[in-house]
């Protein structure tokens, strides 16, 4: 069996992290790959100033995607932690997979401005910015479905109620 690439589809605040742990309580050996943790990791424990410096190195992508093609390479189950809004975002994972012959899955939430408003009210734990109703708003209206062919498996959730109910049988180790 291939590995596999597992990309979430939501705005920030949906339960995208929320996902992660519950795949990785069946598979603990999936490779969570998130921009924010090499942040804190490259950067700074504190988000604020590591997401200041991530603004001022422009080789922070070239660095990032270099840790992911080492996980190819590995043939890790990965999980894309990002928003992956548009097919152009998450297209450099997608087609690195491709090469690599993993199985490609999306995650995509279905959610609502409300739900994200109220949940980023609530934000505490994460030491994240909270974002502006605008930028909550901007996030869900740039949110693209998969185009055909884009993933081997598209899994729709209705916000985090679904999560569990879909996270055994895709990612058992």
């Amino acid at each position: 069996m291939p590995p596999f690439l597992i990309v979430p589809i939501a705005p920030s605040g949906s339960g995208k992290s929320t996902l992660y742990t519950s795949l990785e309580d069946v598979n603990p050996n999936l490779y969570h790959f998130s921009w924010d943790l090499l942040r804190l990791k490259w950067y700074s424990p504190d988000y604020g100033i590591a997401w200041q410096m991530y603004q001022r190195d422009p080789t922070f992508f070239d660095r990032a995607l270099g840790e992911f093609k080492k996980a190819l390479v590995r043939r890790d189950d990965i999980y894309v932690d990002n928003m992956n809004l548009t097919v152009e975002s998450r297209a450099q994972f997608v087609s690195n997979a491709t090469i690599y012959g993993y199985r490609k899955i999306a995650y995509y939430f279905n959610v609502s401005f409300d739900v994200l408003f109220q949940r980023h009210a609530h934000m505490r734990a994460k030491n994240k910015v909270r974002l502006s109703a605008y930028d909550l708003m901007t996030q869900v209206n740039k949110q693209t479905y998969p185009r055909e062919g884009e993933f081997d498996e598209v899994i729709q959730l209705d916000w985090i109620e679904a999560i569990d109910k879909y996270t055994v049988g895709h990612v058992a180790a």
